[in-house]
């Protein structure tokens, strides 16, 4: 993990240009947020029996999340 956020620390400031750097990093935060908003909230669905969701899902629902952001991301800066 630690691995990756240097990749990409390092790549967002030696090669983007600003605009760039700023929807990514916008990206990675809406990413990361909804990320944990949605995986706090299977806790609490656990209570009403709530099928549980694999570990790998996670990954998934953070890549989904972030294509999300970058589009919003992108569109408001366009």
């Amino acid at each position: 993990m630690i691995y990756c956020i240097v990749t990409v620390t390092r790549q967002l400031s030696e090669e983007k240009d600003e605009m760039w750097r700023k929807i990514i990093t916008e990206s990675l935060a809406f990413s990361a947020i909804a990320t944990a908003w949605t995986c706090c909230s299977f806790f609490f669905l656990d209570v009403i029996f709530v099928p549980t969701f694999h570990a790998e899902w996670v990954f998934f629902m953070m890549v989904a999340y972030y294509l999300i952001g970058f589009f919003f991301a992108w569109r408001r800066y366009k």
